[in-house]
């Protein structure tokens, strides 16, 4: 097993955009963000996946799971080209869990060492990009 790790650090910044007079109003928020632990222990991981899906009913994307290069995922990151449905599963407290969100663009998920990612699926149509990595 490596000691690999992940660090998923940046910056939020919402604001006025610019214009040849300068910005208004004045004023920007800006949000930190970081893993939790930051780094995070990933020895194993799917690599960046992009897979151009067409799939009417929910179906597997490869690499998470039993079989899996990623069995016990513990952070997600997703970016879809598109609305596409998007369900996870996670094993919790020794059965699963499952949650379906309609994602549009970009999202990151952290899960729970005791409530990890044990398989990951898509109904839609697009292109979706997608990341896990674990412990193991």
């Amino acid at each position: 097993m490596s000691n690999n790790q992940l660090s998923f650090t940046g910056t939020l910044v919402c604001g006025p955009g610019t214009s040849t007079d300068g910005t208004f109003p004045a004023g920007s928020t800006a949000v930190p963000f970081s893993t939790n632990p930051d780094p995070k222990p990933a020895s194993a991981s799917t690599g960046d996946q992009v897979v151009n899906v067409n799939n009417p009913s929910f179906a597997a994307l490869p690499g998470i799971g039993a079989g899996g290069v990623v069995t016990q995922g513990t952070f997600l990151f997703i970016r879809t080209l598109g609305t596409m449905q998007v369900r996870t599963t996670t094993y919790d407290l020794g059965g699963n869990v499952q949650a379906v969100e309609v994602i549009n663009g970009v999202k990151a998920v952290e899960f729970d060492p005791g409530a990890y990612l044990v398989l990951l699926e898509v109904r839609g149509s697009g292109q979706i990009e997608y990341f896990v990595s674990g412990p193991q």
